[in-house]
This record gives structure tokens, sequence and C-alpha cells, in this order.
């Protein structure tokens, strides 16, 4: 229900589900069901908000509900959406608003840092954040891109 409301035409709608989102995706134990719940529509949606929506709040709070989505249970499947991965990418160093740079790069560097296993979808994201190699990125290579995010 809340993805289809994150789609809505109304952009207060699509405030209030997002903080929706986002608040569930704060409680750890919401993570693993957030991520099954129709194949990680929920990713996929959120990062469709990061690449589509206009209001700055909301994107922000799309970066921030993704951030949360990080945890043991969630990572691999997260850092498997090559979608969701590229867009959060591409937002961390070209979104127009600083803030939502710094929190996609946040992010990013969340899913970076509780993930165990590398994951070969990482090509992507080594590709889109500069980084040409095909090894995972250390939780330092991803600070540095949000120390860089900040800057801009």
């Amino acid at each position: 229900m809340m993805v289809k409301l994150s789609a809505d035409k109304d952009e207060i709608t699509r405030r209030e589900a997002i903080i929706a989102l986002l608040g569930l995706a704060l409680a750890v134990e919401n993570r693993a069901l957030l991520m099954r719940q129709s194949e990680g529509a929920i990713t996929f949606s959120l990062a469709r908000i990061l690449r589509n929506e206009n209001d700055c709040a909301v994107r922000r709070r799309a970066a921030r509900a993704l951030r949360c989505m990080a945890c043991v249970d969630t990572v691999d499947s997260l850092l498997c959406q090559k979608y969701t991965v590229e867009i959060l990418s591409k937002v961390a160093f070209m979104d127009n608003s600083e803030e939502v740079r710094i929190e996609s790069a946040k992010a990013l560097s969340s899913w970076a840092m509780v993930q165990v296993v590398p994951i070969s979808c990482h090509d992507t994201l080594l590709y889109k954040s500069g980084f040409h190699q095909t090894r995972l990125p250390s939780a330092r290579n991803l600070h540095c891109i949000l120390r860089e995010s900040e800057r801009r």
C-alpha cells in the first residue's frame, strides 16, 4: 500500500508515504520483511523516487529509508538490485540537492559496511563511483565518496 501511495499524484500523500516507509525501515525487525515484500518492490520504488521525484525532501527521505534498510539479513538482496545501486550511485554524485547527495552516499556506505561477502554486481557501483576495480570497495573508499559529496 505504501509503495502505491508513494507514487500518488498528490505531493502531500507522497511525502507521508515516504515518511511511513522510513518509519518502518528504522525498526530492525521490519527490514527483512520489507525486502521480501513483493521481491524488493519497496527498494525499487524508493530508487524510482530518488530518480524521478522533484521534491528534494522526499528524495532525501527515500535515500534515508534505503540507508536504514541495510542489515545483515538484507544487504545481499540490496546489493543484488543493480538498478537501485546504480540510481543511488548517480544520485550520490549528481543530485541538485547536497542533502540528497549526502544521504545517498551514506546509504551506499552503510550497505558496504554491513556487507560480508563480495557480490559480483559491485562492478556497477565501482564504475559509477570512479573506482575501476573488480573488488568490493572498502568502507574507507565509500567514506571518501561521502566526503566528496559533502564538498559539492
